[in-house]
């Protein structure tokens, strides 16, 4: 089966890139022919289909009066990625096209090019994009709904894309333009990686149909883990991943022996070390910036727990399944679809969001109970190896492939 492989980003920014590439291994390591679809940019990946990406598109730039015009038009209808996918598709030919994260920087303007050539569509959900202009139903460091169910203008009164009244009026005007024609109703099936997620579109009137299915994940030497006395947040730091949490509930404790080490880069990376000095608590957190690969790896391996403490209505991270993966115990917001992989007291630990005195007494409570870890650990192991969500790259192949075919014989 030829494949086509569409995301707005061809490197690994995010949990969205990570399951866009890894379908991609999964594919091709099953004999099938992926080609990509995707935005120019000096980190992309090689690959022989850059040539047809679309030129780089930083709506975080400041930009004249004129410019801001120009990229709001892309962002609603990107010519250039309409003409340069219909021209992919006449060298590929594929059977089906997969779609990831498409908007503003290719824009739903795609889907016009694959319908006009009869490519069948799946796509993958990965936030909130196509119900609400805020995409992560997060604003003003809390949760968001007020754009959801049509009411779109909210976004813009609100300023809910990035606190920019520009910004939030395209993205109003993105959502009302694509309201009125509709073209994601040529998406045959969408795929959801949490319950939790699918049943938020479906409270706004979503009919199409979505099926879920967790997001690739591989991990080896599952059980090869040690208990050294860190706890650990990996991830974006960014107002609505609610590391502040995690500082906070640590100036909180009174018998907490183990440090916190938090592992990343983001808006919030100076104000959060800012804020570990004014609480004194600098001497027990250490950040240690971006990792990758082994080295962040070998952080989660080593740690006595990982930390997910979000604000926002997270769909099915991949800070949680790879924790869990590597059995370590996982302490997280109760919010989202985190608690559809967590059982309180029972294979980890959950705790209101942004409630800095639960999490202090949880992260003690696991610190100073070996035996109580050992048992969550041990539970852990049960949950994963009995839970849909932690389907090995076999397993996860059949069912996508079934989707894929499903597609094609609907349309």
């Amino acid at each position: 089966m030829k494949i086509l492989q569409i995301n707005k980003f061809h490197y690994l920014k995010g949990g969205a890139e990570r399951s866009y590439l890894e379908t991609a291994k999964i594919l091709k390591a099953h004999g099938h022919e992926v080609a990509f679809f995707s935005m120019q940019a000096k980190e992309n990946l090689s690959t022989k289909f850059s040539k047809y990406f679309v030129s780089n598109i930083n709506y975080h730039q400041k930009f004249s009066i004129v410019k801001k015009f120009q990229q709001a038009i892309k962002a609603i209808y990107n010519r250039e990625a309409y003409q340069n996918l219909d021209k992919l598709i006449q060298e590929f030919k594929p059977d089906v096209a997969h779609l990831h994260n498409i908007n503003r920087q290719l824009s739903p303007s795609i889907i016009y090019a694959l319908k006009k050539n009869n490519i069948p569509m799946v796509m993958t959900l990965h936030d909130y994009q196509l119900i609400s202009p805020a995409y992560n139903l997060f604003n003003n460091n809390q949760l968001y709904e007020r754009c959801m169910g049509g009411k779109y203008y909210r976004c813009f009164l609100d300023k809910c894309l990035h606190n920019s009244y520009s910004k939030s009026f395209i993205a109003m005007l993105e959502a009302y333009v694509y309201k009125f024609l509709n073209p994601y109703s040529y998406i045959k099936i969408f795929i959801s990686p949490s319950n939790f997620l699918k049943q938020k579109f479906q409270q706004t009137g979503f009919k199409n149909k979505i099926i879920k299915l967790a997001n690739p994940l591989n991990i080896k030497n599952l059980n090869d883990s040690k208990d050294n006395n860190y706890f650990l947040y990996f991830g974006r730091l960014s107002a609505e991943k609610g590391i502040a949490t995690i500082i906070k509930a640590v100036a909180k404790t009174n018998n907490l022996n183990s440090k916190i080490i938090i592992a990343g880069e983001g808006p919030l990376s100076q104000k959060l070390k800012v804020q570990s000095q004014k609480l004194g608590v600098e001497d027990r957190i250490k950040f240690v910036g971006y990792q990758s690969g082994q080295s962040l790896i070998n952080l989660i391996r080593n740690a006595r727990a990982v930390i997910v403490p979000s604000l926002c209505y997270e769909n099915a991270p991949y800070a949680l399944r790879e924790a869990q993966s590597l059995t370590k115990i996982v302490v997280c917001a109760k919010i989202g679809g985190l608690s559809e992989l967590i059982k309180d007291n029972d294979n980890g630990f959950l705790f209101e969001q942004g409630n800095e005195q639960e999490l202090a007494k949880i992260l003690e409570k696991i610190d100073n109970n070996q035996t109580l870890r050992k048992k969550i650990i041990s539970n852990i192991k049960d949950f994963r190896n009995n839970n849909n969500d932690y389907l090995n790259n076999e397993n996860y192949y059949q069912k996508l492939i079934k989707i894929y075919q499903d597609t094609i014989k609907q349309s």
